[in-house]
C-alpha cells in the first residue's frame, strides 16, 4: 500500500473535515512568523524546483459517512488549502473543477471558518488589485476583508484571522512567482514537490483514548511540526519513523495531568526536550556560539548547524539518547532522573540543564549497560551533582565551562575517583582559586577522591555525610570540614556531627551565631561607613546567597569554626561563659533581641564604638545604635516597671536613644568621646557619664 499522498491526490478521494475537537488554525498566529516564514520558502523552493521534494510527516484520520475526520495534519493541511487556493488565482485556474475539489475541505470547529472556507474556493480574487508601491502596500487580507461576501465578524473567528495572516504571508513569497499551480498538483510521483504519508486509521479499532491523544497537540502542534518537517530531513527513513512512535510514546508518559480544555500538549515536551538537548550538545561542540539568552534561542534557527556538516556526531547523539530514554520508559520502564525537569519548558536554569547533561553523558558512555541503582552510576551522580549544585551558574559562560567539564569526566567515568585524583583532573596551580570558583568544588572533589583511594573507609563516610547535608545550606559541600579535620576521618566524623547538629537558622534565639561569635569575629564584610557587615544568613534559595554569607566563614574564618567546633559545651553554655561586659560583642552574644532587630542579619559596622543595627539592608530603612539599643534591651530587663521606649530612625542624620517617662528624659550615646548623655527634657539639664554602670546605677536610683 503506498501512503505517499499530495494534498490534491487526498482531496481526489475524500472530503477532509476538521472536526469540533479541534483546535484553531495555528500557523497564521501573528506571534508565529518567523515559522511561518521558514516553512513557505521550503515550500516555495520544492514547488519552483521541480526536482526537489518535501515529505511533511504522517497525516491520520479516520473515514467516516465518505469524509475524512483529520485527526492529525489541520495545520500543514489548512496551509496547504491555502497555497492551493492562492496559485489558482494567481494562475487564473480557478475553474469550476478546481472549485469542486477545493470545496471538499471544509472546518467543522466553527461555522464562520466553515463558511469561509467555502466563500474563498468559489470567489474570484483580482489580485491586480492589489498596489505595491512601497508607500501604498495594501495586504491580500485587506483586499479580502473589503469584499462583499466577507462578513465583518468573520474577523473574531482566530481560525479566519490566522487563515488571512498566512495568506499575506503566501502571497509576499509567491506573489513574483508564475506558472506554479501545475507544478503544484502535478501527479507524477517522481515530481511532486508536497507530500506527506497518509494513514486511514478505520482499520486499527483505536480506543478513544488513543483519539484523544493523536489530538492532544491542538494549539502548540505548529512549532513542532514545523520543526520536524525540516528536522527530518536529517534523518535516515528509519530514524525519522521514530518520530511518530517510539519517540513520541516516551514523551506520551509523561503527560501528566490534562490541561482546562482537555489536551495534553506533548508536542510541547517534545520540543522543549528537542530545543534543550540541542543547545547543550551546541555549546558542547562549540557549534552554538550566540552570546544571547537560552530561552531566545530558536531551534529551527540553529539546528542546521549543530547536527548538520561536521557537527553529524551531535545528531548521532542526540538519535542515541532517545533511543536508550525510549528503551528505558516504554519498554523496561525505568524512572528517568532529571527528565520531566528538562521537557516541562524551555526556559529551565542552568542548573536543570547541567543536571540533565549528567544524565545524557551517563547514557552516551553506557547506553548498553544502563543501571541507575549502581555504585558506578551512583558516584557519578554524586560527585557532579556536588558539583553543579555549589558553583553559581548564573552566566552563559559559567554554564559552558560547566557542560564541558562534565563531557570531560564523562570520558573516565569508569575510573571516577583515579581521574578525580588526577592532575589532569585540576592541576596545581589552579588550587585556592576562591569559593566561587568552579575550581574550588574541584578541589574539594580531588580531595575527597584521594583520601577514598588511600582508605576506601572514607568513602562511606563521606557519602553519609553528604546525604544528609542534601537539599540544606551545604547541599554535599563538606570539604571545609575534612580539612578543618586535618583529614583525619574520626576527628571529621566528630566535627560532623556537632556542625550537623547546631547548624540551623533559629529566628528566635539565634544560638548558633551567638555561639560562634563568643569564639571570635566571624562577620562576613569589611568594617566600613559604606558597607554591611552580616551575621549570616541562612538563605539556601541562591547560590549567589549561600557564597555571599557562611561559604565565607567556612572558607576564611575556619579558626573560630573549629575553636566553636573543638568546645564540648553546649551553644547557651557557651553563650553565657562569655563575659567581657568592655568587648563590643558582648551585647550581640548576651541579648538575642539585637540580632532579631537585624531582620536581614546585617550591620553597619564603622569602628567598635560605631555601630548601626539595620532592621533593613540600608540606612534609609530604620535602624538603630547598638549601645544605646542594648541598654535599653538591659533597662527593660533590670527595670521592668520603668517605661522605657527605643527611638530608632530612618536616616543617619537622626540621633537614636532611649526614651524615658514619655521623652521627657533621654539618653544617648556619643561614640566620639565614648560617653553617656542623660538629657532632662523639662530644665535642659544634662548629665554626661563615661561608665555605663553608673548611668544604670543612677536609673536605679530614679526608679527607686
Amino acid at each position: 500500500m503506498n501512503n505517499k499522498y499530495t494534498f490534491w491526490k487526498l482531496l481526489d478521494e475524500n472530503t477532509i473535515e476538521i472536526p469540533i475537537i479541534q483546535r484553531d488554525y495555528a500557523q497564521g498566529r501573528e506571534e508565529e512568523n518567523k515559522i511561518r516564514d521558514k516553512f513557505l520558502d521550503v515550500l516555495y523552493n520544492k514547488i519552483e524546483n521541480v526536482h526537489e521534494t518535501v515529505n511533511l510527516d504522517f497525516v491520520y484520520g479516520r473515514i467516516i459517512d465518505n469524509k475524512l475526520i483529520l485527526l492529525d495534519g489541520q495545520q500543514r493541511l489548512t496551509t496547504l488549502f491555502l497555497l492551493h487556493w492562492y496559485l489558482a488565482i494567481k494562475d487564473e485556474t480557478l475553474n469550476d473543477k478546481v472549485i469542486e475539489k477545493l470545496q471538499k475541505f471544509t472546518y467543522e470547529t466553527r461555522i464562520s471558518s466553515r463558511e469561509f472556507c467555502k466563500a474563498l474556493s468559489t470567489t474570484q480574487v483580482n489580485l491586480d488589485e492589489i498596489n505595491f508601491l512601497p508607500e501604498e502596500n495594501q495586504k491580500l487580507s485587506s483586499l479580502i476583508e473589503d469584499k462583499n461576501w466577507f462578513f465583518k465578524s468573520w474577523k473574531k473567528d482566530p481560525t479566519i484571522k490566522s487563515m488571512l495572516i498566512m495568506l499575506d504571508s503566501i502571497h509576499e513569497r509567491f506573489k513574483n512567482a508564475k506558472g506554479l499551480f501545475d507544478n503544484l498538483i502535478c501527479d507524477k510521483e517522481d515530481k511532486q514537490p508536497i507530500t506527506f504519508d497518509y494513514l486511514p486509521l478505520n482499520d486499527f479499532n483505536l480506543s478513544d483514548e488513543l483519539y484523544i491523544k493523536m489530538n492532544a497537540r491542538g494549539k502548540p502542534l505548529t512549532h513542532f511540526e514545523n520543526f520536524k518537517s525540516n528536522f527530518v530531513e536529517l534523518l535516515e527513513p528509519e530514524m525519522a519513523s521514530k518520530l511518530d512512535n517510539e519517540w513520541t510514546d516516551l514523551f506520551w508518559s509523561f503527560k501528566g495531568d490534562t490541561n482546562k480544555d482537555g489536551y495534553y500538549y506533548i508536542d510541547d515536551k517534545f520540543l522543549n526536550f528537542f530545543t534543550n538537548l540541542t543547545v547543550n550538545l551546541g555549546i558542547i561542540s562549540n557549534a552554538l556560539v550566540e552570546k544571547k539568552d537560552l530561552k531566545e534561542i530558536d531551534i529551527i534557527d540553529v539546528y542546521q548547524k549543530i547536527f548538520g556538516g561536521e557537527n553529524n556526531e551531535n545528531l548521532i547523539n542526540l538519535v542515541k539518547v532517545l533511543d536508550v530514554l525510549s528503551d528505558l520508559k516504554n519498554k523496561k520502564n525505568i524512572p528517568i532522573p532529571y527528565f520531566e525537569n528538562f521537557i516541562e519548558k524551555k526556559d529551565i536554569s542552568y542548573w536543570d540543564r547541567a543536571k540533565f547533561h549528567i544524565l545524557v553523558t551517563y547514557l552516551l558512555t553506557n547506553k548498553n549497560n544502563i543501571d541507575f541503582e549502581s555504585d558506578k552510576y551512583k558516584d557519578w551522580e554524586r560527585v557532579t551533582k556536588n558539583i553543579i549544585d555549589n558553583y553559581n551558574i548564573d552566566k552563559l559562560e559559567k554554564f559552558q565551562d560547566t557542560l564541558k567539564l562534565i563531557s570531560t569526566m564523562s570520558e573516565h567515568i569508569d575510573n571516577l575517583y583515579e581521574y578525580l585524583s588526577s592532575e589532569e583532573f585540576l592541576s596545581s596551580e589552579k588550587l585556592n582559586r576562591g569559593h566561587r570558583s568552579l575550581e574550588f568544588q574541584q578541589q574539594e572533589e580531588q580531595l575527597k577522591a584521594r583520601l577514598i583511594i588511600e582508605n576506601n573507609d572514607w568513602k562511606e563516610v563521606i557519602i553519609n555525610s553528604e546525604l544528609q547535608t542534601r537539599n540544606s545550606y551545604l547541599d554535599g559541600h563538606i570539604g571545609f570540614l575534612i580539612e578543618i579535620a586535618g583529614n583525619n576521618i574520626e576527628k571529621f566524623k566528630q566535627y560532623f556531627e556537632k556542625f550537623n547538629r547546631e547548624f540551623k537558622e533559629d529566628k528566635e534565639k539565634f544560638l548558633f551565631q551567638r555561639a560562634l561569635l563568643a569564639k571570635g569575629d566571624y562577620l562576613v564584610g569589611e568594617i566600613s561607613e559604606w558597607k554591611n557587615r552580616t551575621f549570616c544568613s541562612f538563605n539556601a534559595e541562591s547560590q549567589r546567597a549561600k557564597d555571599d554569607n557562611w561559604k565565607q566563614v567556612f572558607h576564611y574564618k575556619r579558626d573560630i569554626l573549629k575553636s566553636l567546633l573543638e568546645d564540648d559545651k553546649s551553644l547557651i553554655e557557651i553563650i553565657d561563659g562569655f563575659t567581657d561586659e568592655n568587648d563590643w560583642r558582648y551585647g550581640f552574644i548576651k541579648y538575642h533581641e539585637v540580632l532579631k532587630y537585624c531582620k536581614q542579619y546585617q550591620i553597619r559596622m564603622q569602628s567598635e564604638k560605631d555601630i548601626l543595627l539595620l532592621s533593613k539592608e540600608r540606612t534609609s530603612g530604620l535602624h538603630a545604635e547598638y549601645y544605646t539599643y542594648t541598654l535599653y534591651l538591659e533597662t527593660k530587663e533590670k527595670f521592668p516597671t520603668m517605661q522605657a521606649e527605643y527611638k530608632d530612625q530612618s536616616s543617619i542624620e537622626l540621633i537614636k536613644y532611649i526614651s524615658l517617662d514619655n521623652d521627657n528624659v533621654k539618653i544617648t550615646y556619643d561614640n566620639y568621646d565614648d560617653v553617656w548623655q542623660y538629657e532632662i527634657e523639662s530644665n535642659g539639664k544634662y548629665e554626661y557619664f563615661k561608665d555605663k554602670n553608673e548611668l544604670i546605677q543612677g536609673l536605679y536610683i530614679q526608679e527607686k
